[in-house]
């Protein structure tokens, strides 16, 4: 009798367990493109890159007061201690004496 409990308990189970798992999904294959497709006239325009830059401002000690100086770049702005750099290009401070009080 124990046997039979315990075969039906196992024959339940397994039955329970292949009603939850779901039937698989049929995968889509990937679409293959070519290059007639992309260069095509048909296509449409194609869209301009935007090229996003950067700027960067720092305040000089500059006599009783300060001063700002700033750059911009299209690929690198740092800053240094007494100087900022765009693309290369290095922006120093004035000498803290020169500006006026």
């Amino acid at each position: 009798m124990k046997k039979c409990a315990l075969f039906a308990v196992a024959v339940l189970c397994c039955a329970l367990a292949a009603s939850a798992d779901p039937a698989p999904a049929a995968t889509e294959q990937p679409r293959t493109v070519t290059l007639e497709e992309i260069f095509s006239p048909s296509a449409g325009p194609v869209a301009p890159i935007s090229l996003t830059g950067c700027y960067i401002s720092k305040q000089c000690v500059c006599g009783g007061g300060y001063v700002e100086i700033d750059c911009s770049g299209e690929v690198s702005c740092t800053e240094q201690v007494r100087s900022v750099t765009c693309d290369g290009v290095k922006t120093y401070c004035p000498p803290i004496g020169s500006c006026p009080p």
